[in-house]
């Protein structure tokens, strides 16, 4: 599964290349613009810091949740186009959200909270402590599917958390890999200032590798007998990888000598 999902991802990228390259140019533009803002609230104090430095965040976190709707269309459907913006942002603007704030609210959880445990007692911050660095490693677990499971599935804010914990905790090493190539992309994006792989690219990935895991689950209902640990990715995975056809790298670079 691994390796077809960085081959199905690559190529549904380079497929759509001038799209990707052209959100996430928006995208990077957008958070920069964004991110200045931050700047602007130092003079506000303490309360006004507070209230007005996540909107940066949060509003980065909506752009974000559309993009991943985009990815859906060129990862599920093979076609994309600019003029879903609208219908796609209404129907994930609300998940990204909640997203969003969850995740400030861990950052807050650390930033604030353990030194003010800390602070009242040594113990009581250790524990806290503790606490917060679980419920960030299940919350980054869970990020790897809350996308996916809002684009392909399920919109409701309460079930994409349920869900998105449950088949990460059922994934644990598919939940791995993904990481490891979420973070490589990200090295790559920071190196070219946000182009690529982007956070079109990244949200490809995502898209790609929770449909590749849907297929698992849907061989494993059609087939409750076979060995659940073995499952035949070749064949499960045939019909996608069937589009995405016998392309290589080489191919790209010579395709005279294809």
């Amino acid at each position: 599964m691994f390796f077809s999902a960085i081959k199905k991802t690559f190529f549904d990228v380079w497929d759509h290349l001038f799209f990707a390259m052209a959100v996430n140019l928006v995208f990077t533009l957008a958070t920069l613009g964004l991110a200045s803002l931050s700047f602007l609230f130092q003079g506000l104090g303490p309360v006004g810091l507070f209230v007005f430095l996540p909107i940066p965040f949060l509003a980065a976190s909506v752009l974000g949740g559309l993009a991943t709707f985009w990815a859906r269309d060129i990862a599920v459907q093979g076609s994309v186009r600019f003029a879903e913006v609208l219908p796609h942002l209404a129907h994930s603007w609300k998940p990204s959200l909640a997203f969003g704030v969850a995740w400030l609210v861990l950052a807050a959880g650390f930033l604030f909270g353990v030194p003010f445990y800390t602070s009242l007692n040594p113990v009581v911050g250790f524990v806290f402590g503790v606490i917060m660095a679980w419920a960030v490693f299940f919350g980054a677990g869970m990020s790897l599917f809350y996308p996916g499971l809002n684009a392909q599935v399920e919109p409701k804010i309460g079930k994409l958390l349920k869900k998105s914990f449950l088949v990460f905790l059922a994934n644990p090493w598919a939940s791995l890999a993904m990481f490891i190539v979420l973070l490589v992309s990200l090295v790559l994006t920071v190196v070219t200032l946000g182009f690529f792989p982007g956070i079109l690219g990244i949200s490809v990935w995502l898209q790609v590798c929770f449909k590749f895991i849907m297929a698992k689950y849907e061989w494993i209902e059609a087939n409750p007998e076979a060995d659940h640990k073995k499952v035949p990715w070749t064949a499960v995975l045939a019909e996608d990888m069937e589009k995405v056809g016998p392309r290589s790298l080489k191919s790209l670079i010579f395709p005279w000598k294809d």
